[in-house]
């Protein structure tokens, strides 16, 4: 058996991301590659000794490594709350074999987005009706936002804090002045708002209590998310959640 000394220069103990990329080196290699591979480190670099020479090194990273599969659905900027993402679409409609375990961990996730997906539209389109330029809210956007839960718990507070047999005219005029922004907010228009409407709508507080509502379901549906995660899925991406996530005793994500 022949062994070959990789002597790896790009991956020095400093800084933080050279040292993680050797130690992601010699865990993709003993997983997928050589299960007797070994590495330590020595004259500020890292030194990789295995049966592969450097021309089946180059052609495992290049044409065979399968990517460990790190799905954060819980995560605004993970791809799954963007229509067409750039980074998630093209990994989810790959077809190499070698991609396999990214699409599974990715439909184990759709698997259990769909309440936190819609809650993330709201709060999209609510905080869209601001907008000035070509983000504003779309006609899509406002019938998801008609159909939410956040809109539809919103208005029912609202509607019982006005049948209470202590409230005053000038508080159910101040929670009739909510409802109609809120209305507003889901009225039919094409035309982006002037700034001093923009200032208007921000400072109102039907706005206001629709977004806060919105965000409090959002996090609700986040904070369940994970131990779902934890509980359902099976596989490499499952393993990446243990490795990234603790759940404390209260199931709490840490």
């Amino acid at each position: 058996m022949i062994l070959h000394l990789h002597h790896l220069t790009g991956c020095s103990p400093a800084p933080l991301a050279s040292y993680l990329k050797a130690l992601g080196i010699l865990r993709l290699v003993g997983q997928q590659l050589d299960p007797q591979c070994r590495g330590w480190w020595q004259d500020e670099s890292f030194h990789l000794l295995t049966t592969k020479s450097k021309e089946e090194l180059e052609q495992f990273f290049l044409e065979q490594y399968k990517p460990t599969p790190l799905d954060s659905p819980w995560n605004k900027g993970c791809g799954f709350f963007k229509t067409d993402d750039p980074g998630l679409v093209p990994l989810e409609e790959s077809t190499a074999d070698r991609f396999a375990s990214f699409r599974q961990g990715i439909a184990a996730s759709r698997a259990l987005l769909d309440q936190v997906a819609d809650a993330d539209a709201a709060i999209r389109s609510i905080k869209a009706r601001t907008k000035t330029n070509k983000s504003f809210q779309t006609g899509e956007q406002r019938e998801q936002l008609r159909a939410s839960e956040s809109v539809r718990q919103t208005r029912s507070v609202i509607e019982d804090l006005m049948k209470k047999e202590n409230a005053t005219d000038e508080t159910n005029t101040s929670l009739q002045a909510e409802l109609d922004m809120i209305n507003f907010i889901l009225s039919d228009t094409d035309k982006t708002p002037k700034t001093p409407e923009v200032n208007r709508l921000k400072n109102s507080a039907g706005y206001k209590r629709l977004l806060n509502a919105a965000d409090r379901r959002f996090k609700a549906l986040k904070a369940t998310l994970i131990p779902d995660c934890r509980r359902e899925w099976r596989g490499p991406h499952s393993e990446w959640l243990a490795a990234a996530v603790v759940l404390d005793e209260d199931g709490t994500p840490q």
